[in-house]
């Protein structure tokens, strides 16, 4: 089932003007999950009520914190509730000590670190960790 993002009005006596509105019935809602930008208790949770929810974690330092904001949102009655996060620090700690192995987001960070530029390193390190997430949730799916 796709859902209608926006609809367009186009006025056809030229020149051609096209007039954007958004849809005011969201049903499919993302969350950035920060600890780093902002306070998840002051979040007001009422996005999620009757939604797809789709909370993407992007830094979680406190597990409590986390697992409250989590309660909270199914507080909404959301309609579905999907958590998306990298659990590939935990998945190396299986492995032997002897194998050296780095994953993509240390091969991905060393990068940034070692390219030249005056951009902030550590808000693209931040970009590509959230897309990184997002496009390891779009392959399971």
């Amino acid at each position: 089932m796709q859902q209608l993002i926006c609809l367009h009005y186009v006025d056809l006596p030229f020149p051609l003007e096209i007039e954007f509105i958004k849809n005011p019935n969201e049903m499919f809602v993302k969350y950035y999950y920060n600890e780093e930008k902002e306070d998840p208790r002051s979040v007001d949770k009422s996005f999620a009520e009757d939604k797809f929810v789709k909370v993407i974690v992007v830094d979680k330092k406190d597990f409590g914190m986390f697992d409250n904001f989590i309660d909270a949102i199914y507080k909404y009655n959301p309609v579905e509730v999907k958590i998306i996060e990298d659990l590939t620090e935990f998945e190396s700690s299986a492995l032997d000590d002897n194998i050296n192995l780095e994953d993509t987001m240390t091969l991905l960070s060393e990068y940034v670190d070692g390219i030249e530029t005056d951009a902030d390193k550590e808000r693209l390190k931040g970009i590509l960790k959230e897309l990184y997430v997002e496009a390891h949730d779009y392959e399971e799916t």
